[in-house]
């Protein structure tokens, strides 16, 4: 059997049996939701890099459960949210914790000079700690 002229008519690109599949919209298939809490601003510059830009929903609520237990703990999250987006970090690291500094800007350390003071004046009491000079 031989096909008929309509069966063997060219497909062209305008029927929609050949159209191109549109990708899926990540944005409208993601139900993640950034708590308000998190700097948006900071969370998308981290997520720009080639690597967290294929976060799953999963892996970004696991990267704010790390973020929210360092926030209960009293840690600076932002800090490490912050540091993890300048430096193109595709992880996030706990920060330094810096000791705090008094208005000064100098460490406070009473017992700096205890060993000399005691030394030269036998005892720890700042009343006996006067000499005439």
């Amino acid at each position: 059997m031989h096909p008929t002229p309509a069966d063997s008519a060219p497909i062209t690109i305008n029927e929609p049996s050949i159209e191109p599949k549109k990708k899926k919209d990540a944005s409208a298939s993601s139900s993640f939701l950034l708590p308000d809490w998190i700097n948006k601003k900071h969370w998308d510059a981290w997520h720009s890099c080639s690597k967290r830009k294929k976060a799953t929903d999963e892996q970004k609520q696991l990267a704010v459960e790390k973020l929210d237990g360092w926030r209960l703990a009293g840690i600076d999250y932002a800090a490490a949210l912050e540091n993890a987006a300048v430096g193109g970090w595709q992880g996030l690291f706990k920060p330094d914790e810096v000791a705090a500094k008094p208005a000064n800007g100098r460490p406070a350390n009473t017992n700096k000079y205890a060993a000399a003071a005691k030394a030269i004046w036998g005892n720890d009491n700042d009343d006996e700690r006067t000499f005439d000079a």
